[in-house]
């Protein structure tokens, strides 16, 4: 049975829930998407927890007010992570805005492999002044302070990437930005849109991609397994 994850810290941007997992010396932090409608009540969860738990303590971050990062302090959000233990290895994850929040923050905890599901290349206006997701388009409006345009202004950037997408023209505006990078392994699925994640774990693959990813395989390692779940990468 799946412990229940325990509050660490909230604050108005921030909420940050853990479990330990003492026998082991890895960490995953989870970064949670922008939430699920359900019912009328808006619910953001801890994604990932029960693919990653098994691999270790998982330390779950939710920006509460969808900034993409911008709302959050890092020194905070650094010495909690402290507070929660001393790990050898750590896993930063996420899907949709929580890939961007993985790819901009898992510097912050000294992460050496992150790992993002249709993360969101950029939602500024500069950048993309329409946004497909109206929701989106909502939400950055209230962002006040842009620290990040982009993901590629993360301040520190040490981990191994792996960075997915579907192949629908929503997701291919967002994927198409990400340059390559001598540390990042980058795959468009087929035939997936936005929901690349829950493809994956509908086809019994998501769990077996993440450990490949933690176990820093190449980029045709990955490909290699992702076609061994019937599915094939743009590229091949």
């Amino acid at each position: 049975m799946l412990e229940t994850m325990r509050s660490i810290y909230e604050d108005e941007p921030l909420l940050i829930k853990g479990i330990k997992n003492e026998k082991s010396s890895t960490c995953i932090v989870s970064f949670t998407g922008v939430g699920h409608r359900m019912g009328g009540i808006d619910v953001q969860k801890e994604e990932f927890v029960g693919s990653s738990l098994k691999n270790g303590s998982v330390f779950s971050v939710t920006d509460k007010t969808r900034s993409w990062s911008n709302n959050i302090d890092e020194s905070r959000l650094k010495s909690k992570f402290i507070e929660f233990g001393d790990f050898d290895k750590v896993v930063s994850i996420g899907n949709s805005m929580g890939g961007t929040n993985a790819l901009l923050l898992g510097g912050v905890f000294g992460s050496h492999t992150t790992i993002a599901f249709t993360p969101q290349f950029s939602v500024h206006p500069d950048i993309f002044p329409r946004l497909h997701d109206s929701q989106w388009t909502i939400w950055r409006k209230a962002i006040s302070n842009w620290k990040y345009k982009c993901v590629e202004d993360a301040k520190i950037v040490t981990s191994r990437e792996y960075i997915f997408h579907g192949n629908s023209p929503e997701e291919l505006v967002q994927a198409s930005k990400f340059r390559k990078q001598k540390n990042r392994v980058h795959l468009v699925i087929k035939n997936c849109g936005h929901d690349v994640a829950m493809t994956l774990k509908e086809k019994g693959a998501l769990s077996t991609i993440i450990d490949q990813c933690i176990a820093n395989s190449s980029e045709q390692e990955l490909k290699s397994c992702i076609r061994s779940f019937g599915m094939e990468t743009l590229d091949g």
